[in-house]
């Protein structure tokens, strides 16, 4: 079982004191009580989560505010996969519409031979 995030929390001034962070393949959590705390499901905002700098629980609704959030760092890798699918869905509306099929064919076998080269 996947499990999220247990934030506990100032019921007060909405503080983190704990994240417990996610946990996979784990047990079922117990109940805390007297603590003020939130689950939060697995996968939830986990890109903000990666990012964060400043945060805090809006004791009102309960709900994570993300005060400062780090920069999104974007690797070569993913700016070339950007660029893979781009082309491919290029080549597939051109494919669809029997224009310059052949070179565009071309293009994404060149990038797919750059991708499985890259890999070794």
């Amino acid at each position: 079982m996947n499990l999220g995030r247990r934030i506990v929390y100032d019921s007060i001034t909405g503080g983190i004191v704990l994240d417990t962070g996610e946990e996979t393949n784990a047990t079922e959590r117990p109940v805390w009580n007297g603590i003020t705390y939130i689950d939060i499901p697995f996968g939830q905002d986990s890109d903000k989560y990666s990012r964060v700098v400043k945060y805090h629980v809006d004791i009102n609704t309960k709900k994570v505010v993300f005060d400062q959030l780090g920069p999104v760092i974007v690797t070569d890798d993913a700016k070339f996969n950007a660029l893979f699918k781009s082309v491919l869905a290029f080549n597939t509306q051109i494919n669809n519409n029997n224009k310059l099929a052949t070179l565009t064919e071309e293009i994404v076998n060149a990038l797919k031979t750059v991708i499985i080269g890259s890999g070794n």
